[in-house]
This record gives structure tokens, sequence and C-alpha cells, in this order.
């Protein structure tokens, strides 16, 4: 993946998934595996642990 297709892959996960809340781009920009902490300590694994 270049340059250009990473920047529009970032872009499109905080535009349209994080800040426009469009959770079921999730299966399309996230890996099934996904392990995630965020700034609160909130800690999720997969998917739908992020969808929650």
């Amino acid at each position: 993946m270049g340059t250009d297709a990473n920047t529009a892959l970032i872009r499109r996960y905080y535009e349209e998934l994080w800040n426009g809340w469009r959770l079921e781009l999730a299966e399309e920009l996230i890996a099934s595996d996904i392990r995630f902490r965020g700034a609160l300590g909130v800690d999720v694994e997969g998917r739908e642990g992020f969808k929650q």
C-alpha cells in the first residue's frame, strides 16, 4: 500500500468511522484481531469490542 493509499485509509478512519460514528465501516477499515487501548484506559479486542 502506497503513501497515498495509507493517507486515504487513515483519513477515512478518523473522518468517517471515528468522528462520523459510522461503525459499519469497521468491517472494511479495521483488522478483525484489533487490540485497542483508548486514552482513558479502555482496552478492547476485536471489531465487536471496538464497536462497543
